[in-house]
């Protein structure tokens, strides 16, 4: 199981921002916030295949925290200077291009710009502060990632967001591509049994591989494979494929513990091998949230339930393959 706790944060997505209900500075806030947690769910999550966990949960959480702690602790008429004080700290973890470019429009509050990004951001045409900060983070990110880093944003950030299955169907097959494994393909009764299995773990607030001796981890009388991920929500609990990337992304990372020359492993690498496991033809996912998980802070989880089985002793040569160079 992945605790995607340590490897991901969900991500509050802002479909179409709309100014009603704050002040000019809250909406500056969000909308900054939202330009920076798009660049590092792009440039550390979606960016493909050199993911970095890590680096995103603490990224994103860091934005996250300090907003939060700024409209929960500081008066309303103070909040666009604290905002300016704490948020530049965040920049470090991003690529320096970002804090080079951006940083001073951040610490500056300015809405004056030159730059127009206010189509990817779905900011409504408003002025507000920081928004030449938040212009400037999407510039940057398009300079470094090209026209497709800037769609992807829309397609499943503020435009829209992905459904959470196709999202992880397609992330695994690509990760599957490189190791020259078929792409799987969603199965019904896979499906229907992954979303029980994570409603069932969700209802109890705990994440345990499905027993071989019950009844539903047989399919067609063949035993079947299974990836967990859990952990804790922060943002929107709509957002379902926010967090499956966290999953997709953390499972495969185990390839950095896998010893291809086949002596002890350095780590964890039973989510990574069942990902790329050749054999696989079918697969079914599943997502639950309980919001009375962790003390009350929520959790989701999620199920990834393959079939033929995988990670089966002795065939591990013939299944997992290196990259392809």
């Amino acid at each position: 199981m992945v605790y995607v706790a340590i490897a991901t944060v969900l991500l509050a997505v802002s479909l179409g921002a709309n100014a009603q209900g704050m002040t000019p500075a809250q909406f500056g806030m969000h909308m900054s916030s939202q330009a920076y947690e798009a660049v590092c769910w792009y440039e550390y999550q979606k960016i493909f295949p050199n993911t970095n966990t890590k680096a995103y949960t603490q990224c994103t959480t860091q934005s996250i925290q300090k907003k939060d702690d700024i409209q929960k602790r500081i008066p309303v008429d103070q909040q666009q200077e604290y905002f300016s004080k704490w948020m530049p700290s965040t920049m470090g973890v991003l690529p320096s291009a970002y804090a080079s470019k951006c940083g001073s429009l951040l610490e500056s509050g300015t809405s004056e710009t030159s730059d127009n990004e206010g189509d990817v951001l779905r900011d409504q045409g408003n002025v507000y502060p920081f928004r030449a900060f938040a212009y400037c983070m999407m510039k940057t990110l398009r300079e470094r990632n090209g026209e497709e880093a800037i769609q992807a944003v829309k397609d499943e950030r503020t435009h829209s967001l992905k459904d959470f299955a196709s999202t992880l169907l397609e992330r695994e097959n690509a990760f599957r591509a490189l190791h020259g494994s078929k792409p799987m393909q969603l199965e019904g009764t896979l499906m229907e049994r992954a979303q029980k299995w994570s409603d069932f773990s969700a209802s109890k607030c705990s994440d345990d591989h499905i027993p071989e001796t019950h009844p539903e981890y047989l399919l067609n009388g063949k035993p079947t494979g299974e990836n967990l991920a859990a952990g804790f929500l922060i943002g929107n609990e709509g957002d379902k494929s926010g967090s499956v990337y966290g999953a997709a992304n953390g499972w495969y990372e185990e390839i950095k513990n896998y010893n291809w020359n086949g002596g002890p492993h350095r780590g964890v690498t039973g989510h990574f091998t069942q990902t790329v496991w050749r054999d696989h033809e079918y697969v079914g996912y599943g997502y639950a949230f309980n919001p009375n998980c962790n003390g009350g802070q929520g959790a989701m989880f999620i199920t990834a339930r393959y079939f033929p089985v995988g990670n089966m002793q002795g065939a591990f040569e013939e299944n997992v393959k290196p990259r392809i160079k």
